[in-house]
């Protein structure tokens, strides 16, 4: 649950990182991670939502929440993610 809330962070500091394409010398690397874990689930679909929180030029601070299909919170995540100079 925590992994698919990073990935959901990862993936939305990736597109604010790289507006012009793939750039892996861009790819953002998490340097904070804090997470809560509500409740778990051993079945469904779980689904993952990310917000910036803020989009600077070197880091990216993006909050995630993953839930059940029923729409039950599972977990909230905040991360810290620097963004390599090109």
């Amino acid at each position: 649950i925590i992994s698919l809330a990073d990935e959901a962070c990862t993936a939305l500091a990736s597109a604010h990182a790289m507006t012009d394409g793939w750039d892996p010398t861009r790819f953002p690397l998490t340097v904070q991670l804090s997470a809560n874990l509500m409740r778990n689930t051993n079945r469904g679909k779980l689904i993952a939502e990310a917000l910036a929180v803020h989009k600077g030029r070197t880091t990216v601070m993006v909050q995630s929440t993953v839930k059940d299909d029923s729409g039950r919170l599972l977990a909230t995540v905040t991360a810290t993610q620097i963004v390599p100079s090109s």
